[in-house]
């Protein structure tokens, strides 16, 4: 059994990203109890359990017909989807799937480089 929350990202007025996270019930046992409007689903869940494993895929998609809506963004319209997976000692407990309006996507990072080849 899993709980699930679907939730639409907006900057300002612009829907940016569609984001369907999915929880197993008996870590998340009190799921239905929070009140998100104070807290994130990834916040709560952070707060209950440390990850050992966290598997991430990025793939370029057309949206669906329900993300193109939500997204107001056109069939033919490129999409950027991101799916994560979460476990602890092997056991999957959540699982997050964004879809994100791929123009309205920019993605950056920002790391150390290797102190000479250490």
């Amino acid at each position: 059994d899993a709980f699930h929350a679907a939730i639409l990202e907006i900057d300002d007025t612009t829907p940016v990203a569609v984001v369907d996270r999915w929880s197993v019930t008996d870590v998340f046992h009190d799921f239905l109890e929070q009140d998100f409007s104070k807290t994130t689903v990834f916040s709560y869940w952070a707060s209950r359990t440390s990850l050992d494993e966290v598997d991430l895929t990025e793939t370029a998609v057309l949206p669906t017909e329900a993300d193109s809506q939500l997204l107001d963004v056109a069939a033919h319209e490129p999409c950027v989807q991101l799916h994560r997976t979460n476990r602890v000692r092997g056991r999957l407990i959540t699982y997050t799937r964004i879809t994100f309006a791929g123009a309205r996507l920019a993605l950056t990072s920002r790391y150390r480089p290797m102190d000479r080849f250490g």
